[in-house]
């Protein structure tokens, strides 16, 4: 359609705020929740590198898809759906003619967008919440080491020294 994912994204932010009545902090709680449970628990599998860029792109995927799904946002989508078969009204020696004939309708329903297939869309809206929770909190939210340990005990994880090191 010639616009680029983030401005797409922004258009399935705003109608997930304005017209379906969803708060911005809600996304932004998601995402800081997708945020943390990637500090503590993802892992990279062995043998690969880019830990930091396939985290962030695990994050923005998951809060994404929480706004995509929560969007209400869809598209039409129109078809011509068979109602019956007209059969005709005498029999003609000619085989085509014989043949019945469709009767058609035309059908218009709302189709959702399909997080698999909205992939850059998605990550897009992960972005942009990304962008939105560093400007509410500081670029440094989620190296806080206080807003970690409260996690800690929000999620009822054991303390590990080793990951309490590795954040600091």
């Amino acid at each position: 359609m010639g616009y680029t994912q983030k401005a797409k994204a922004w258009v399935i932010l705003s109608n997930y705020v304005h017209r379906e009545k969803n708060s911005l902090s809600d996304a932004m709680v998601r995402y800081m929740a997708c945020r943390l449970w990637s500090e503590f628990l993802w892992q990279m599998p062995n043998g690969k590198g880019g830990a930091v860029k396939a985290r962030n792109h695990f994050v923005n995927t998951w809060a994404g898809k929480f706004v995509l799904a929560n969007s209400g946002f869809t598209k039409s989508k129109t078809e011509e759906k068979i109602i019956r078969w007209e059969k005709p009204w005498y029999v003609s020696d000619d085989p085509v003619q014989n043949r019945p004939r469709p009767i058609t309708e035309r059908v218009t329903t709302k189709v959702t967008l399909n997080p698999f297939k909205a992939g850059p869309i998605v990550r897009a809206i992960g972005q942009e919440l990304h962008a939105a929770v560093d400007h509410a909190m500081g670029i440094a939210w989620q190296s806080d080491t206080r807003l970690l340990e409260k996690a800690y005990e929000a999620l009822g994880l054991p303390k590990d020294n080793s990951t309490n090191e590795r954040n600091t």
